[in-house]
């Protein structure tokens, strides 16, 4: 009894534990999507403020 509960214990954490991998791999994703559009908006905005170009 008690080694299988330590059984289900294990593939509980490891359950877990690759879910916060993924989580933690998806949130670096976002981030990164979201530092590119913020970069892509500040080099327009530099762009169109130094040429005069009006969107």
């Amino acid at each position: 009894m008690q080694r299988q509960a330590n059984q289900s214990f294990q593939f509980n954490q490891s359950i877990s534990i690759r879910q916060s991998n993924q989580y933690d791999l998806f949130d670096e994703i976002n981030r990164g999507k979201q530092y590119d559009k913020f970069q892509s908006i500040l080099t327009r905005n530099l762009y169109n403020s130094q040429y005069g170009v009006e969107q």
